[in-house]
């Protein structure tokens, strides 16, 4: 993760968004993708007996035979989260034209976080069901996902510019907070406690607070 955001910042500092750089994002998603099943595969062929039936939980102990069931419900889901963006759009950009707001302001703020929320309750949901690793894999594989394929194919359908300056700030921020998450998850104990993630939510509404006055200043 660490090393796509380097990447993808090299990319990026030039302030365009074109199809030269759309097609390195996408190539770097597909190479991390293809890097994480060669590793799983790795670790499941060498760990293949290794789980002994106690270290299960209960929700991995339990079957369930209705697949199509699941099936279904999956599809549902699928089928609400485009809705669901769409309305967060409509609204953002209606706050956008009453309030005289930036749209790189709004997309850092009011934008990232709505569209995050699905990202936000699959990992408390996954951390309450004590399935650790999925919360964590959801979080990792999002950040990568979100730089190179969701960044990717708006460069390749529509290349733009961008303001540079504005970038920079946000861009060293998501370095700095990616590396402190980083480094929290390599600790000896490896492991995320409630200090650890108080501490990065005090950060986060701090970096939304300095965002908040310096837009209010500019405006």
């Amino acid at each position: 993760m660490i090393i796509v955001i380097m990447l993808v910042g090299i990319i990026v500092s030039s302030g365009e968004l074109g199809l030269r750089e759309g097609t390195l994002l996408f190539f770097i998603g597909f190479a991390s993708i293809f890097l994480m099943i060669k590793t799983m595969h790795k670790t499941l062929t060498q760990e293949r007996h290794v789980l002994p039936l106690e270290t299960l939980t209960r929700f991995e102990l339990q079957t369930n035979p209705r697949n199509s069931v699941a099936l279904f419900w999956v599809v549902i889901a699928l089928l609400i989260i485009p809705v669901a963006t769409q309305m967060i759009l409509d609204n953002v950009f209606i706050l956008m034209q009453q309030y005289h707001f930036s749209g790189f302001f709004v997309g850092l703020t009011l934008l990232s976080i709505g569209t995050s929320l699905p990202e936000l309750a699959t990992t408390i949901v996954a951390a309450l069901r004590r399935e650790n690793e999925l919360a964590l894999g959801n979080i990792i594989g999002a950040n990568i996902f979100n730089l190179t394929f969701v960044l990717g194919m708006p460069a390749l359908l529509s290349p733009s510019t961008f303001n540079i300056n504005t970038f920079y700030f946000s861009f060293a921020v998501l370095g700095v907070a990616s590396l402190l998450f980083s480094l929290f998850s390599l600790g000896r104990k490896q492991r995320l406690n409630r200090g650890k993630g108080i501490f990065l939510l005090v950060c986060f509404i701090i970096y939304i607070t300095v965002l908040c006055v310096a837009h209010s200043l500019l405006t």
